[in-house]
């Protein structure tokens, strides 16, 4: 089988103040000037070639912080930033993060009947979540062809493209990174999330969930997915279900709990609260706080006056037993 090379050229590179400005065609939107301009005057960092990667938000449990990923000097390179200024824009550097191995620009792979492909663009994407003063990324590295079939995923990118993703933690200041293994060719659109987990694991989608534990290895796969999951172990969590018409059987509450690697059931609770009225919709259900034993929910509902109201009630995570708040 011929092998062709494909060439690709970087969309994304930060590079140290005094390097020249050069302005590519790229076939995504670039980040607003104003950003730009605030990395620039923020990290003395600048940027030599436009590039897609639109701020992606982490909350650090007081703010909102965008998060940015790209190449600096041909590694991968991660920062968390707050606005701090509207007048002028400017922005405030959390966090950053440099990758130790070169990521590749240019990359050979086997392709059938001699078809000439030529990459015309890397990519990159992330996700990102805090966990206390820990920090977890999943960056979405993308190949694409020229001569791409122009079939894309919900998120603009080819779906006969290559994609190369990588998990980075880092725990107590010591970062660890792991290369998630996707697929090829792509079937289907996939989508990137990241979550924490129990004692400091993380769950990782990414054609299917996996589970990672704070050193980036990979512990299991999950066989259903943790919808609305509050976990209480390793491998298992509870999860929950609630209709949102208004019809007789729309106030029937299910709460379960999931041992995720197993793929099964250990308990599931279903009930409806009594103080919720026949004619009331409920609008959405939420964990609003727990305790060794117990996780505490909250229902918000809307009357038949118009009127919104919250009810209260209480899940035993051993037992499944659910008490009511009056």
């Amino acid at each position: 089988m011929n092998k062709s090379i494909l060439t690709t050229y970087i969309v994304l590179l930060l590079s140290l103040v005094g390097c020249s400005k050069e302005k590519a065609q790229s076939p995504h939107d670039p980040l607003a000037e104003p950003f730009l301009e605030a990395l620039q005057d923020t990290i003395g960092l600048q940027i030599a070639l436009k590039q897609y990667v639109y701020p992606r938000s982490v909350y650090d449990g007081k703010t909102y912080l965008d998060l940015i990923s790209g190449l600096k000097n041909g590694k991968l390179w991660i920062g968390l930033f707050e606005k701090i200024s509207e007048e002028p824009i400017k922005y405030k550097s959390h966090y950053t993060w440099t990758g130790e191995e070169p990521i590749a620009s240019n990359i050979t792979i086997s392709l059938p009947y001699e078809l000439p492909q030529t990459v015309y663009y890397l990519d990159a994407t992330s996700k990102g979540v805090k966990n206390g003063n820990n920090y977890a990324f999943i960056v979405r590295i993308i190949y694409a062809f020229q001569n791409s079939t122009g079939i894309t995923d919900a998120y603009g990118y080819p779906l006969d493209a290559w994609n190369d993703c990588r998990l980075i933690i880092d725990h107590n200041g010591a970062a660890s990174t792991n290369i998630i293994p996707i697929k090829h060719p792509l079937k289907d659109p996939f989508s990137l999330q990241i979550k924490t987990w129990f004692d400091n694991s993380y769950l990782l989608q990414a054609q299917g969930w996996f589970c990672y534990s704070s050193e980036a290895k990979l512990l299991y796969e999950l066989k259903s997915p943790p919808d609305n999951a509050y976990p209480v172990s390793l491998e298992e969590g509870i999860t929950y279900l609630y209709p949102t018409t208004n019809t007789s059987a729309s106030k029937n509450i299910s709460v379960l709990r999931v041992n995720y690697k197993m793929g099964t059931e250990i308990w599931k609770t279903s009930f409806t609260h009594p103080d919720v009225p026949d004619d009331a919709i409920i609008n959405f259900v939420e964990v609003t706080s727990k305790t060794d034993t117990d996780l505490h929910f909250t229902i918000s509902t809307t009357l038949y006056s118009g009127e919104t109201k919250e009810f209260s009630f209480t899940v035993n995570t051993t037992s499944g037993i659910v008490s009511f708040t009056h």
